[in-house]
């Protein structure tokens, strides 16, 4: 699968590593703030990594209060592997 994601060239190497860790940890939930903190960098490249990935359908968002809550999807690897066919 990695290799999969790696030749999607869609996403950065931030968001690989959340793919990778929803992969492996398909009930954790992610925040900016968490994402920032993990990767060391600032708010607006936190929140934007997290959001594309929302946006390509990778990651589900929730509002919980003023905060934005991402989690894996159930069907992330059919997701991802319709996602290479559809690069190919």
């Amino acid at each position: 699968m990695e290799i999969r994601i790696r030749a999607l060239d869609l996403f950065n190497h931030r968001q690989v590593d959340v793919i990778r860790h929803a992969l492996k940890h398909p009930y954790e939930q992610y925040t900016i703030d968490g994402h920032r903190n993990c990767q060391n960098v600032v708010y607006e490249t936190a929140r934007t990594d997290l959001l594309n990935l929302a946006d390509c359908g990778v990651l589900e968002k929730k509002k919980k209060g003023k905060k934005i809550i991402f989690s894996a999807p159930h069907d992330l690897p059919i997701r991802l592997r319709r996602m290479g066919k559809d690069s190919q």
